[in-house]
């Protein structure tokens, strides 16, 4: 069979990459490498730099190594496959192996400028990383060779061509102004502040030689680095605002730049230029990422102590949606407040709830809070349900605990509606969750759906990645989102205000595909649409 098929293979990937569907582009790297084992013609070498690339820009390493390993063994030997494969073994930490591979690769005569230019940059990586996982417990004479190494690994290529090898020079900088930082003696030619500036300088002159005025996403990361060398906190804030929203700045880029900004310049959350450029990144990270990425309660108690002094001037709007950096994940942070984790007084969390506002859902009641939660999590009637009135509700971040009064209403249905309304035993000091109003719809690409609740029993935690809609219909949504048992009865909420679209059910390895053709299934969790309990609870008689 010849490789006539790759188009395909391609577009395959490149869709299950961009809806974070890990287990789908695992599948089609290792079909991709048992074929390099059986056929005959060679893969061509186009297509797998291209696949590597993409795997790259997610940041899926392992993959990636895996892939570009298959590729070296069958043959082809090219300058980035190799650089691409060192990367891979990098950004996994096993960085003897990474260098061994670029010493071979600088020292051959074949390799081109280019590719010589990114084998240092990525040597001095390694070097890099070395010192700064070593920073404080190794020797001071091998964090000063560590450091030189770097050092000099990246003004070979930053010397060789100072227009195009700028990020090989802004490296330089800060590799120079944290040797200052920690007393460590390098030797160098440049003075890191008359470096940045030399940089920028370059950088203006490169957009302006430019036909469309514009820079590359690299580019711009580099301004933003220099600006905050300078001290220039408020145009790295511009700089990274217009990064984030720049053609090619992926998850590799934004993480390589977020762990630049954290372990070598060591900027915090509490000091400038840390307190403007980290929300924005971190915010930025959590839209590309694909990890199951969790928030502990206490991170997120850190995170809103601080946002909540952060200068209004901050929150800054980006990307074509109107997605926001630093207001959305400070939104978020408060929405928690309103979540709780409920147990039947022996402080082990079986499941979690959310407080909604009577109105929502009862009009024609007694303006309160409630409690909503799954039916299977509290109920009379409900098998292996917290019973009445042994149901007390922890609200992490108020650091209140408050025990169940009575239940207002429950579907006893888990199968439909699996919902539950409690009535708390006394009044407490925090806005209801806010709902979604408009049925939730399928986009491309898809849209992604948020989860704060207590998975396994434990402290709050935020649900953020791996969390593509996969299908919705009037009164279920079927969803990546990572929970675990104790994620039951957590709220849902829209990609975009923190608001809430449904109520957390259950997850299956084998979920029956949602509006799918019988049979058919696929890895999923599924909510219970907030519209249809809302049409549900209002057509019931008064009381």
């Amino acid at each position: 069979m010849a490789w006539n098929d790759l188009d395909d293979v391609e577009v395959q990937l490149a869709r299950a990459l961009r809806q974070f569907d890990w287990d789908a582009s695992d599948g089609i790297c290792k079909t991709i490498v048992d074929r390099l084992l059986s056929e005959e013609s060679p893969f061509p070498e186009k297509p797998a730099k291209r696949l590597l690339q993409a795997l790259r820009r997610k940041r899926q390493f392992a993959t990636m190594g895996l892939l570009a390993e298959a590729f070296l063994g069958s043959g082809l030997k090219g300058a980035e496959i190799r650089r691409q494969y060192s990367q891979a073994l990098i950004d996994q930490g096993k960085l003897t192996d990474a260098e061994a591979q670029l010493q071979q690769l600088i020292a051959e005569p074949g390799t081109n400028s280019f590719e010589q230019a990114q084998a240092h940059g990525l040597l001095g990586r390694v070097y890099k990383q070395r010192y700064v996982n070593e920073a404080g417990k190794a020797n001071r004479q091998r964090a000063q060779r560590n450091l030189q190494r770097s050092l000099d690994e990246y003004a070979c290529s930053y010397s060789a061509d100072p227009k195009l090898n700028t990020w090989h020079g802004i490296n330089m900088v800060a590799l120079l102004a944290r040797a200052e930082t920690d007393q460590v003696a390098v030797t160098s030619d440049f003075a890191y502040p008359a470096l940045a500036k030399t940089i920028l300088d370059t950088l203006d002159r490169k957009k302006e030689e430019d036909a469309t005025g514009e820079i590359s996403a690299f580019d711009i990361a580099t301004q933003m680095e220099a600006y905050v060398a300078l001290g220039d906190c408020a145009q790295a804030t511009q700089a990274a605002n217009r990064y984030i929203v720049a053609d090619g700045a992926d998850d590799f880029e934004i993480s390589g730049t977020l762990r630049q900004l954290l372990e070598v310049w060591q900027l915090k959350n509490d000091k400038p230029c840390g307190y403007t450029l980290l929300p924005i990144l971190r915010a930025a990270k959590l839209e590309r990422e694909g990890v199951g990425l969790t928030v502990t309660v206490k991170e997120a108690r850190q995170d809103l102590e601080k946002l909540q002094t952060y200068p209004q001037g901050l929150e800054k709007k980006f990307g074509q949606a109107g997605s926001v950096a630093l207001c959305w994940y400070k939104e978020g942070l408060l929405r928690a407040s309103a979540v709780c984790r409920i147990d039947n007084g022996d402080y082990k969390g079986v499941g979690t709830g959310w407080l909604v506002s009577s109105k929502d859902f009862f009009p024609g009641r007694p303006l309160r809070a409630m409690v909503l939660t799954n039916t299977h999590v509290v109920s009379e009637t409900c098998p292996n349900a917290l019973r009445p009135p042994h149901v007390w509700f922890h609200f992490t971040l108020l650091n209140k605990r408050i025990q169940m009064k009575s239940i207002a209403w429950s579907s006893g249905e888990t199968s439909q509606f699996d919902c539950t309304f409690i009535e708390l035993s006394e009044e407490l000091k925090c806005d209801p969750l806010s709902l979604y109003e408009s049925p939730v719809e399928m986009t491309e690409p898809a849209p992604r759906m948020y989860i704060i609740g207590h998975p396994g029993g434990r402290d709050l935690e935020f649900s953020l990645n791996d969390n593509c809609l996969l299908a919705c219909s009037g009164e279920k949504l079927h969803y990546r989102t990572p929970t675990e048992e104790g994620s039951s009865g957590s709220p849902i909420f829209d990609p975009r205000g923190w608001k809430v679209v449904g109520l957390h059910h259950r997850g299956l390895e084998r979920m029956p595909k949602l509006n799918g053709p019988a049979g058919e299934f696929y890895q999923a969790n599924e909510g219970i649409s907030i519209l249809a309990i809302q049409e549900k609870t209002r057509s019931l008689p008064l009381p």
